[in-house]
């Protein structure tokens, strides 16, 4: 019995001596290597420091303190590089390697990395072809993944100037990777929480910020929390150094949900989701006294979604408690035009760009703290079909829109209620044709011009005779129309066709000259 027993000690001394030995002697070969393997990278021209590494076998972890790694490059002054405080792997799983050829990590951490990438603008990146080499690993597991105070940054390598700078703080857990020795590789995280977020764009003149992104695979869902865009100039100076019409925004959205999210989990990117919910409060504003700069030709939406190179599929979009705000500042006269749409809400079906039918957005909205604007949109997704916007204006008071009007047109309402303005049309990438519908009584116009008190008052003779000031609701002729027909300016936004599509049936019901001639003068 005592020999029986004495082997099974020695026997488990035995196996301890040669697991924690054998432990001890991987952990030991794994620091040599990686200490070798940065000696090699030193003579490719990439330099590594460090202070110290360390490594402990009993709980499977190596650290690496004051990580500084540089590429040189021989004709950039700036170069590509990186520093981290600490670099700590964890929960090393050495028989999972040597059986199973699968590296499982507890977790990997970097303390406050600064990542710097410098851009070269004659680099092109070079095409990788050949068969396909099977490497060591077949799987990766990672439970966690953690970034504390991380920081990137994009410069150029000539000059040195930072053309983009982003920091956050992340929090990945369970990823994975399988099929390493196939060309069919597949990955997979449980869940992604991305705080602190922050993005400088400063040739572009923006910062924005998210208070929280956050990914989960069990709930299939996505959520954005407190998104701020904002410019870092102002509007003069923003214009001034944009040198030309650009529109700058100003964007807060409090929330986004993106409900049941399937996320492709092979190399093939893809998006697909039943629902988003979003909310947000918006300001525009353009100065028209720059220059139109030429730009790449804009697009129809469908045209647009149908150029992506990934699959696109959303079964609905649902906008609540928004608002947008427009304003310009004329190139006519010395003052800022402004518009608004209040309690806006939409709603948009079938966002796909591999389907067919149509996807149908529908808002509503309080024009001007005023009318109610109420409008349905058709895209199509076949090609060569129409696109098809109806929709109506209720109940607005007219000089509401005087706020717009008198900086940008030189006239002013002084007074006037419309009763209903509708309007059906359908265009194309080239324009547009439909009816408009419009029904008003007390409306007084007159022109603005304070320089010529005589010009004034024959501009205003002349509005007088052009626009019905009442219109009884017993006339047969209460109910006017004009025609829509507008040719796209595809310089310009999709919001900008649809408005001059609206307006040139406004001008037409007035009986004001065609305003696509060239030589038409407000």
């Amino acid at each position: 019995m005592s020999n029986i027993l004495t082997k099974i000690i020695y026997t488990i001394v035995i196996i301890s001596v040669l697991f924690f030995g054998g432990r001890a002697f991987v952990f030991w070969k794994l620091k040599s290597t990686l200490i070798s393997k940065i000696d090699d990278l030193k003579s490719k021209g990439i330099l590594i420091n460090y202070v110290s590494i360390e490594s402990n076998s009993l709980d499977g972890t190596l650290t690496i303190k004051n990580l500084e790694v540089e590429k040189s490059d021989s004709d950039s002054v700036c170069s590509s590089s990186a520093t981290i405080d600490e670099f700590k792997v964890q929960g090393v799983s050495v028989l999972s390697y040597l059986l199973q050829k699968k590296l499982v990590l507890s977790s990997i951490i970097l303390a406050r990395p600064l990542i710097q990438y410098s851009s070269h603008p004659k680099r092109t990146q070079s095409s990788v072809s050949g068969e396909y080499k099977e490497g060591p690993l077949k799987e990766i597991e990672i439970g966690l993944i953690r970034i504390d105070s991380g920081k990137f940054q994009m410069v150029d390598s000539a000059s040195c100037v930072i053309s983009l700078k982003t920091g956050f703080s992340l929090d990945l857990e369970n990823f994975s990777l399988k099929n390493l020795t196939t060309d069919s590789l597949r990955w997979k995280m449980e869940s992604l929480v991305v705080k602190g977020i922050y993005l400088d764009i400063p040739n572009k003149f923006y910062h924005a910020t998210i208070n929280q992104f956050a990914y989960s695979r069990a709930n299939k869902s996505i959520k954005v929390d407190s998104l701020r865009l904002v410019p870092t100039l102002d509007r003069s100076n923003f214009a001034k150094e944009t040198k030309f019409q650009t529109d700058q925004f100003t964007l807060i959205l409090p929330s986004l949900r993106v409900n049941d999210f399937v996320m492709n989990e092979s190399m093939k990117l893809s998006f697909s989701a039943r629902e988003v919910d979003l909310n947000f409060n918006m300001n525009v504003y353009r100065d028209k006294r720059y220059g139109r700069k030429q730009r790449t030709p804009k697009v129809l939406p469908m045209t647009f979604l149908n150029k992506l190179s990934f699959p696109l599929k959303i079964d609905s979009l649902m906008l609540s408690e928004s608002k947008i705000v427009y304003e310009e500042y004329s190139d006519k006269n010395d003052g800022i035009g402004k518009i608004s749409f209040n309690e806006l809400s939409a709603s948009i079906s079938n966002i796909a760009n591999d389907s067919i039918g149509k996807s149908e957005m529908k808002v509503h909205s309080t024009f001007m703290n005023s009318g109610a604007l109420n409008v349905n949109f058709t895209f199509p997704h076949e090609k060569n079909k129409l696109y098809g916007v109806k929709g109506s204006l209720l109940n607005f008071h007219m000089p509401d829109i005087n706020a717009m009007l008198e900086p940008s047109a030189l006239i002013k309402i002084e007074s006037g209620k419309m009763q209903a303005m509708k309007f059906n049309f359908q265009y194309d990438s080239k324009e547009s044709n439909g009816e408009l519908e419009l029904r008003y009584s007390d409306l007084n116009v007159i022109a603005i011009k304070k320089e010529d008190k005589s010009e004034n008052k024959i501009v205003s003779l002349i509005i007088k005779a052009l626009v019905k000031k009442t219109i009884d609701k017993t006339d047969p002729m209460d109910k006017r129309t004009g025609k829509i027909h507008w040719e796209r300016d595809t310089q310009k936004a999709i919001l900008n066709y649809w408005w001059k599509s609206v307006f040139s049936g406004v001008k037409a019901v007035f009986g004001f000259e065609n305003p696509m001639k060239k030589n038409y003068k407000k």
